[in-house]
C-alpha cells in the first residue's frame, strides 16, 4: 500500500467569467449542448505543475 497523499490546501485561483466580464454572455453551443445557454466558458482538467504553472483544457 501506499501511504496517503499529503493535504494540500486549496483556493481560488482566478474566476475566469468574471475576470473577463462574460457571466452573462449566451453561447449557442452551451444551449444546444447542455441547455445553458448563460455558460461562456467550459474549462476543464484545471492542474498545476510543479512549477505552479496551470494547464486546463478549453472545450471547443
Amino acid at each position: 500500500m501506499f501511504p496517503a497523499p499529503p493535504v494540500i490546501e486549496t483556493k481560488v485561483f482566478v474566476d475566469v467569467n468574471a475576470a473577463h466580464g462574460i457571466h452573462d454572455r449566451p453561447s449557442q453551443w452551451a444551449g444546444l449542448l447542455f441547455g445553458h445557454p448563460n455558460t461562456p466558458s467550459f474549462l476543464e482538467g484545471p492542474s498545476f505543475d510543479r512549477d505552479g504553472n496551470l494547464w486546463l483544457v478549453d472545450v471547443a
